[in-house]
């Protein structure tokens, strides 16, 4: 099992650990190749991280909560708080995002409908004219 942190946030790795408080070495959540995949999954950070914390809550629900003689570890407060943080990271990305509104001209529309990274529309209008 691959787990590293060295408290520089210099790889996506280590954002996501960052952001989701997974850095201590002796109580690790996710191995390096569990948020690799994460990663892979969205291109934002602050999404991996709230995926992150998805992976993590499922982990948690696996178990019951427990209480021992003078001593009590409740899952049902770990859980909310990887839920709160999950939503405070999902709230971030939206924030995040480029909102693209589509051509404001007849040139710029043009010129986006030759583009070809930008995705087209599966339909336009006059599509069936010529037949």
């Amino acid at each position: 099992m691959t787990w590293s942190y060295s408290g520089n946030p210099d790889t996506d790795i280590k954002q996501v650990r960052l952001l989701i408080g997974d850095t201590n070495s002796q109580d690790q959540l996710l191995t390096d190749p569990e948020i690799e995949f994460i990663f892979g999954l969205t291109a934002d950070i602050f999404l991996a991280a709230a995926d992150a914390c998805d992976v993590i809550i499922g982990k948690l629900a696996r178990d019951v909560d427990r209480n021992d003689i003078g001593m009590s570890a409740t899952r049902s407060q770990q859980i909310q708080h990887y839920t709160d943080l999950r939503d405070s990271l999902r709230r971030r990305a939206d924030t995040n995002a480029e909102n693209y509104v589509g051509a404001q001209s007849v040139d710029e529309k043009e010129s986006d409908r030759e583009n070809v990274n930008l995705p087209q529309p599966a339909i336009r209008r006059g599509i069936f004219d010529y037949r």
